[in-house]
């Protein structure tokens, strides 16, 4: 059997030390409807698919009142809470990596994390994705430690990940822990203009339906499909169907990246991968670490002038959010 795993981070950044807005960054929230986790549950649903949504825990200033109310919608609707952490809204406001802490002080944050966790959804979390990334050995060490039985951290060449290098797109399992990680492929682009390339550039992308156009999407999961990676992690934030204004006052539904989200959950049915949580295919994953390491290739071409346009659009909307 072949999966595709919908893995939804829960959190609301406004910035790396203040934490934003549950009803609108969380929810999506606008007027009398949803475009945040409610919408995503229901495109899922309508694939007859689960994902794993990985929540924030450590946002408990948003209450645990509304995470408990987060956790019960996630669990009606037929998917899997596991446990995500940004650890400067529990801990020091200056140190938004996991891996910038002591093994102590990265006990202490999980532990307290745990029991947000509890109270919120009356169990224990037994898998994990360490917020930026940000994990290193001793996290995962302490996560052996309380029980988890896989990881989501593992993100090659990511400059805040720490994880010693794990097998690319390859389920991998050590001391009774399993690293899923984040799947990857090379995208080489052509920036063309007046029919002519001006520029090249390779970058390596994950399957997310915010970083990839629908040809990004559809091609890198061809390129994984034939290159035998059976186990597809596909990426999504509670905020990916909705845009937002550079001053978080107002959202606006992203029907571009809602139709992203029903493309790439239809074509992967179509090509027999099960949508399905971290929580169902775990139980599995033993048949899975004998596949081939790999990181395959696709090509794609853009406009080089449409994305100058678009690459400082994002810079201006960076610079008046005051990062």
């Amino acid at each position: 059997m072949n999966y595709l795993i919908p893995t939804i981070d829960v959190e609301a950044l406004r910035s790396l030390s203040r934490l934003g807005d549950f009803d609108r960054l969380i929810m999506g929230k606008r007027n009398d409807e949803y475009f945040g986790v409610p919408k995503i549950l229901d495109i899922i649903g309508e694939y007859n698919g689960s994902g794993t949504f990985y929540v924030d825990f450590a946002e408990v200033g948003h209450g645990t009142d509304k995470l408990k109310e987060l956790s019960d919608l996630i669990i009606k609707k037929g998917s899997d809470i596991q446990l995500h952490i940004h650890p400067q809204f529990i801990a020091d406001k200056n140190r938004y990596l996991l891996n910038q802490y002591s093994k102590k002080e990265q006990a202490e944050i999980i532990e307290k994390c745990i029991e947000i966790y509890k109270q919120c959804t009356g169990g224990k979390p037994t898998s994990f994705r360490a917020g930026g990334y940000g994990a290193d050995e001793s996290t995962i060490e302490l996560l052996r430690e309380h029980g988890f039985n896989s990881d989501s951290s593992y993100f090659y060449n990511h400059k805040w990940c720490n994880i010693k290098p794990k097998p690319l797109n390859k389920i991998s399992r050590i001391n009774n822990i399993y690293e899923i990680p984040v799947t990857i492929f090379e995208n080489k682009i052509s920036y063309t203009f007046a029919g002519q390339t001006v520029k090249e550039k390779t970058l390596i992308k994950k399957l997310d339906i915010d970083g990839c156009t629908k040809e990004e999407l559809q091609k890198g999961f061809d390129a994984l499909k034939s290159s035998g990676v059976r186990v597809i992690i596909l990426f999504l934030h509670s905020f990916s169907l909705f845009k937002i204004d550079y001053n978080y006052k107002n959202i606006y539904p992203d029907f571009t990246d809602a139709e992203k989200l029903k493309f790439i959950l239809d074509y992967s049915l179509k090509n027999n991968y099960q949508i399905a949580s971290v929580k169902t295919v775990t139980p599995l994953l033993d048949n899975y670490i004998n596949d081939n390491e790999i990181i395959p290739t696709i090509t794609t071409e853009r406009n080089f002038i449409k994305s100058s346009v678009i690459t400082v659009k994002k810079k201006i909307k960076k610079k008046l959010r005051g990062k």
